[in-house]
């Protein structure tokens, strides 16, 4: 699955429940915020709050990783996403859970948090490939590293800028933003890819609303429309 840095808990009780007013909102879901970020300056060593270093995740995932694609719709082909260094600046990542309700006030920034750890951004030089002509794409991402087993990145290309053949099944013109993605993880020794595509009228929206009806039955507007073009689960090339 893809792992986005982002959490919920159970939505708090009301301030009426806590016995307070902490002047918060009731009910609303707590999440993970960034509280600090610092800059690495010696990545081949930990961090302050983290027992590994960010060097040798670098270097566990560079390289080509290859694999089989398996389209959406039926059929495979050839998948390859190459990962190298990015020449940027590593940073290291604070953060702490915030809960809208009030009743949780957060640890002290710093403080190691279970359910919104510290994580690495590491820049990544990406090339992702499918088949011949399919897919042929690259792009400077962000590896976030929560352990150093377990990288993670989100590769995103508009449909316009797109050097392969692939496209959405929609008219891009019913959409300003017309969008590729690829998210990515890596589980063990291997790394797994979901590629498709998404539209919508925001620049921001990521896998918005598809276009359908309310539960109601109403007609309503949709804010986006998405679908999988494939996967694939890849191996280092060790040649």
């Amino acid at each position: 699955m893809w792992f986005f840095l982002a959490c919920t808990s159970e939505s708090p009780p009301d301030s009426a429940d806590t016995g307070a007013d902490t002047g918060g909102t009731p009910n609303a879901a707590s999440y993970c915020a960034e509280v600090s970020s610092t800059v690495v300056t010696d990545p081949s060593t930990p961090a302050e709050g983290f027992d590994f270093a960010a060097a040798p995740v670098l270097e566990e995932n560079a390289g080509d990783w290859l694999g089989t694609f398996e389209y959406s719709t039926t059929g495979t082909d050839f998948g390859q996403l190459s990962l190298a260094a990015g020449g940027g600046e590593i940073v290291a990542v604070t953060q702490e859970l915030v809960n809208p309700g009030g009743n949780d006030t957060g640890l002290q920034p710093g403080a190691p948090d279970p359910e919104c750890p510290n994580f690495y951004r590491i820049p990544v030089a990406a090339y992702l490939r499918v088949g011949d002509s399919a897919l042929s794409e690259s792009a400077t991402v962000d590896l976030e590293v929560i352990t150093p087993r377990s990288p993670t990145l989100l590769l995103t290309i508009a449909v316009e800028s797109l050097l392969g053949d692939a496209r959405p099944t929609w008219d891009t013109r019913d959409w300003a933003y017309n969008t590729l993605y690829a998210s990515a993880y890596r589980a063990e020794d291997q790394w797994h890819v979901s590629v498709g595509f998404w539209g919508s009228t925001e620049p921001s929206s990521r896998h918005a609303s598809p276009k359908g009806e309310a539960d109601s039955g109403g007609t309503v507007e949709p804010s986006g429309v998405s679908e999988s073009y494939g996967n694939m689960v890849l191996d280092l090339d060790e040649g």
